[in-house]
């Protein structure tokens, strides 16, 4: 049970016995700049400034969890000048101390829109902006979650002079009184079912419905291979630029099945939007005609279009004229309406049009704009909350739901979504920006900690014919979300891409999400020395991707010590693609990446006789669909069901005595104790059977 008790006029926060934050102080800031230190007051409940300043804060135990509730309230006439709260800044709730850290990991915004992780363990360095905070203690990890509701949004901070504080506003003026959640805090041994806990009781406390992570399943057209135009087109994307990538998918054999045009496509000036439809200029035979030309003639059967959340960049233009009453800015420019039943019509209305012109999904970008544009107007989290409904039932009555999420890291964002599956988990791909590879794997395996609690990640596109082509393709392999390329005409690597795709279009895919390792959640690998390293599974498979991302660009030698999974025997047999080799856990050999290298090691669960997948994909173990091993009579036998033929791949302590794929016999190569078959024949599913002599 948590509860706040005053020892020698300190307030600390206890849990049961134990005290878990330090020294808690209240200061309260109203938009006239006046600011006043409040004194706790125990008869109260709450702390207080004379009779007319309050600040409530409600506490709620599930558990191992807080839930902090704020009711803060001015009971001054409203006559009074300068007597409302300061839209950002109402509230700093100032924590002394934590506790002894053994290591953090935060999440800031380092703009409007994407987090990055933060290491300093000195509490009064956390950057403003912060939404998550995981650190270590003796017992295990602590988290502390901020939240966005109805009418106020809380971020994290480095206290002055020490300790963290917790600021939250309305982000609206003249509000005199505002309540709502505010933080999670919870306890636990594993740090990521700790924050996806936090999350869900998160959702499940505030007013309107949020479906949990687990009933977020990536829509269908996500798990085939893609290309988006953004990197190949940027705003000159072009009817025959489109047309032109296709027909280059098609010479090189790449089962290519969707294509999204990204931003560009639209009717617009100075970047505010004139209407629904496509610029004719570009698209001359319209949306319609190139999805047309797209599945008759190229065999690619989705096209998504993009769009902004505020219609565009920069809004919608004042001499736009749609049928539903928009929100006013200025003379200039106008916004999506924000009234419940205009904003549903405004994205039916769209949504409707697009559809119609056979657009099977969309992406809808710049979405934490939209704060920024409401800037002290409108609480966020309402503003948020009615965009968000409305346009994701939209998006289900016109596109099933299809759609990605992108440039909405904050907090109002990732608290307002109801139901949608799929959002960016980094800033973007910048193919011509040097060290992006280093920035882009470390906010994608970090944010991933927090933010896989919310919604599957999309790692973003990137270039096959690109000097890091190679660590990108195999950080989107890891990902557990889409794989798509945003190749410019006439620069596409076919053989990389076939690499990450089946014959029939699907890409290669983990289970989850990809994270970065526990034993590296608290160490920084831009100076740490070490590999980043990225976990996922396949099934009973682990996987672990190696990234050398050092700032200092040298190469870095190490010894993998850690496991992606763990499993009942302690036993694994490892598999070194690279090398074609196999090792025991306690075996694996050091590994040594130049920079920006990468590589991968894939954790079997410890049998004698294994089939390791296709050597053809980039994730070998994706290939298979099941395996079984049956032991009789002197003999071990093998069973598997596999995507497709290919190069295939089988390890084995004994001896082969023969190999039958759908029923032929098969000879083999070996090296070792791996056995390669050579089956690319087949196109379709393939069912393997091997028999092994005990007895040799």
């Amino acid at each position: 049970m948590y509860a706040l008790r005053e020892k020698n006029q300190t307030v600390n926060l206890y849990c049961d016995q134990s005290p878990v934050w330090h020294g808690i102080c209240v200061c309260a800031h109203l938009d006239n700049d006046d600011k006043y230190v409040l004194t706790w007051s125990e008869q109260a409940g709450a702390f207080v400034h004379e009779d007319w300043l309050s600040v409530r804060l409600s506490l709620k135990t599930v558990g191992k969890q807080l839930l902090v509730s704020l009711d803060a309230q001015i009971n001054k006439g409203i006559s009074w000048p300068g007597r409302s709260w300061h839209p950002q800044y109402a509230v700093r709730i100032s924590i002394n101390s934590l506790g002894d850290l053994c290591g953090l990991c935060a999440h800031y915004l380092y703009n409007s829109w994407w987090t990055r992780p933060h290491f300093d363990r000195a509490l009064n360095n956390l950057p403003e902006k912060t939404q998550s905070l995981l650190y270590g203690v003796e017992a295990g990890y602590h988290h502390l979650l901020a939240v966005c509701d109805e009418q106020v949004r809380c971020e994290f901070q480095g206290g002055e002079p020490e300790g963290v504080e917790l600021v939250s506003g309305p982000a609206k003026s003249g509000v005199r009184e505002f309540s709502g959640l505010i933080s999670i805090f919870g306890t636990g041994s594993d740090p990521f079912q700790l924050i996806n806990d936090n999350v869900q009781q998160g959702r499940d406390h505030l007013a309107h419905y949020s479906r949990p992570r687990d009933q977020r399943t990536l829509p269908e057209v996500f798990k085939y291979l893609g290309w988006c135009s953004w990197d190949a087109c940027y705003l000159d994307v072009n009817e025959d630029a489109v047309i032109a990538k296709a027909r280059e998918f098609q010479s090189k054999g790449v089962p290519l099945k969707w294509m999204l045009v990204d931003d560009g496509w639209s009717e617009e000036k100075e970047r505010r939007l004139l209407s629904w439809q496509e610029d004719r200029a570009k698209f001359p035979a319209g949306l319609a005609g190139l999805k047309q030309a797209l599945k008759e003639s190229y065999g690619i059967p989705w096209m998504g279009v993009w769009h902004a959340l505020t219609g565009q960049w920069e809004g919608i233009d004042a001499e736009a004229s749609f049928p539903v009453p928009l929100d006013e800015l200025d003379s200039a420019r106008s916004l999506p309406p924000t009234s419940e039943g205009d904003a549903f019509r405004f994205w039916h209305g769209w949504h409707d049009y697009l559809a119609r012109q056979g657009v099977d999904f969309i992406k809808v970008d710049v979405q934490s704009n939209l704060a920024n544009h409401y800037k002290y107007r409108d609480f966020p989290g309402k503003v948020s909350r009615v965009a968000h409904q409305a346009l994701e039932a939209s998006a289900g009555l016109h596109f099933i739901g299809q759609l990605i999420n992108c440039m909405g890291m904050a907090s109002d964002q990732l608290w307002n979504r109801p139901s949608s599956a799929l959002a960016r988990n980094s800033d973007d791909f910048f193919p011509k920006k040097s060290g992006n590879l280093q920035e882009h794997a470390l906010q994608n395996a970090y944010n991933a900690v927090f933010h896989d609690a919310f919604f599957i990640g999309d790692w973003d596109m990137w270039w096959t014919i690109h000097e890091d082509s190679d660590a990108h393709a195999l950080l989107r392999a890891v990902s557990g979300g889409p794989i798509y390329t945003s190749d410019p005409v006439g620069q596409t690597d076919g053989e990389q891409l076939m690499r990450l795709v089946f014959n029939d279009g699907l890409v290669v895919r983990c289970d989850q999400q990809g994270k970065v390792a526990r034993e590296q959640l608290f160490e920084n690998p831009l100076y740490s020395g070490k590999l980043l390293q990225v976990t996922n599974r396949i099934g009973a498979v682990g996987v672990l991707a190696l990234f050398n991302i050092a700032e200092d660009h040298q190469p870095i030698t190490e010894l993998i010590t850690s496991t992606p999974l763990e499993n009942d025997s302690g036993e694994w047999l490892v598999y070194w693609p690279t090398r074609r080799q196999c090792f025991s856990h306690s075996e694996i050999p050091e590994m040594r990446l130049a920079q920006n290298g990468s590589d991968l090691l894939l954790f079997h669960p410890g049998e004698s006789l294994v089939c390791l997948g296709l050597e053809d994909k980039i994730l070998p173990t994706c290939a298979v669909l099941d395996q079984v091993v049956f032991w009789k009579d002197g003999g071990v036998r093998l069973e598997s069901r596999l995507r497709q033929g290919g190069r295939l791949l089988i390890y084995s302590e004994y001896p082969l005595l023969e190999v039958q794929i759908n029923g032929q016999d098969y000879e083999w190569e070996e090296s070792g104790n791996i056995y390669l078959i050579n089956c690319s024949e087949w196109d379709d599913e393939i069912f393997l059977e091997c028999l092994a002599n005990l007895n040799s």
